[in-house]
C-alpha cells in the first residue's frame, strides 16, 4: 500500500524540482528517445523553443505542487478509508486526474503568451 504514495511524492518532488530548475531542452525535440529515461513536459507547445520549454517546466512545477501535496493527504486518507480491494484503483485513478489537471491552464498560457515559432508575443 505504501506504493500508493510513490505518485504523490514524485508530484511533490517535480514540483520543488522544476519551479527552480527545469530539465534540459532536448537537443533533438523531435526524439522521444533521447530524453526516455526521464519525465519531462512534452507537448508540441513546450517543444517549440527553449523559452516555452522552461515556461512550461516551471509553470508545471509550480501547479503540480499543491496538486501533490492534496494528492498525498487524500492517499494516505484513502488507504486507511477504502476497501483494500478497490482503493489502489481509485487512487490511481486520482494520480493520473492530478497529473493531467497542470496540462490544461499550462497550454493555454503558452498560446496566449508565445507566437506559433516559439517567440514572446509583442507587448507582453
Amino acid at each position: 500500500m505504501l506504493l500508493l504514495l510513490l505518485i504523490p511524492i514524485m508530484m511533490i518532488v517535480w514540483g520543488l524540482w522544476w519551479r527552480r530548475k527545469p530539465p534540459k531542452y532536448p537537443t533533438n525535440p523531435d526524439s522521444l528517445l533521447q530524453n526516455f529515461f526521464f519525465i519531462t513536459y512534452r507537448t508540441d507547445w513546450a517543444l517549440k523553443s527553449q523559452e516555452t520549454w522552461q515556461y512550461a517546466h516551471i509553470s508545471y512545477g509550480r501547479i503540480i505542487l499543491p496538486i501533490g501535496i492534496i494528492a498525498l493527504v487524500l492517499s494516505i486518507v484513502g488507504i486507511f478509508l477504502l476497501p483494500l480491494s478497490i482503493a489502489p484503483k481509485v487512487l490511481i485513478v486520482m494520480d493520473i486526474i492530478c497529473i493531467i489537471i497542470p496540462y490544461f491552464p499550462i497550454e493555454k498560457k503558452l498560446k496566449q503568451n508565445f507566437d506559433t515559432k516559439g517567440r514572446w508575443k509583442e507587448g507582453l
